[in-house]
């Protein structure tokens, strides 16, 4: 059931540089303010329509812009609730404001959608829940930065056999075949637990089981440390090393082989 809420944008009393900032009052079984990011002077305000001013510029950028960018706003904390119906769960101010912030409040480069808020949240809470190490908190957020790029507006219904195959291209670019399916493994973790919390995760992705060449395999890099013991190796009484007969000629081999 659609929650009652209801949205007045209005304006901030003025600050010291005569300024005041737009805000958007939810109230829902409470109330919380959103602030939008957009300053202007009260006489640049149209308070019975709730937007800037026909014909007024603010900073250089024009109300229409201004205004587009409130419609927005004021979109997306509607679809909030709506979603929150959709998929029976209970909507929640402190929630609703963490999520308006992501979007609106973060870099261009940051900015993004449903996805990579729960990605974001899947990490804090199953990390804390689960003690993560540095190491595996970081391989996921690798994961989340990967995806970004190979889809910056990807959605959990996107999640496909026909993406994920896109993206097993992709991620084979720079990863080995046993990374690569770890990722993978990730990624489904992420999706069962994005379940959990009634997100429209496709269920290709559970099944999916990506076909991978066996030709590309892992390189194992010696350290400086043991290139040094191999080379100071005494092989002069050594029997059976045939072509073999300095450490030199192992390295090579290796190299070769």
């Amino acid at each position: 059931m659609l929650r009652k809420h209801s949205l007045n944008t209005t304006l901030t009393q003025p600050y010291k540089n005569g300024r005041c900032s737009v805000i958007i009052r939810v109230s829902c079984s409470g109330r919380i303010e959103l602030y939008t990011g957009i300053s202007i002077k009260k006489s640049e305000w149209n308070n019975s329509r709730q937007r800037v001013k026909q014909g007024v510029k603010v900073d250089g950028i024009d109300y229409n812009i201004l205004n587009k960018e409130l419609n927005e706003m004021e979109e997306f904390i509607s679809d909030y609730f709506q979603k929150c119906a959709e998929r029976d769960t209970n909507a929640s101010l402190s929630d609703l404001k963490e999520r308006f912030n992501y979007k609106f409040k973060s870099s261009s480069k940051s900015k993004a959608n449903e996805f990579f808020f729960m990605y974001d949240r899947f990490i804090k809470e199953e990390g804390s829940k689960n003690g993560w190490q540095e190491n595996i908190i970081g391989v996921q957020k690798r994961l989340k930065e990967k995806i970004r790029v190979f889809k910056p507006q990807i959605s959990f219904p996107d999640l496909s056999t026909t993406t994920l195959e896109a993206l097993k291209v992709h991620l084979s670019k720079e990863l080995f075949n046993d990374t690569l399916i770890k990722n993978i493994s990730y990624l489904k973790q992420f999706a069962k637990w994005a379940l959990s919390k009634k997100c429209p995760v496709n269920d290709d992705v559970f099944s999916y089981n990506p076909k991978l060449p066996k030709s590309k395999k892992a390189v194992k890099y010696l350290t400086l440390g043991e290139l040094e013991t191999i080379y100071n190796l005494d092989l002069s009484q050594r029997e059976g090393l045939g072509l073999f007969q300095r450490p030199m000629d192992v390295l090579c081999g290796l190299a070769e082989g």
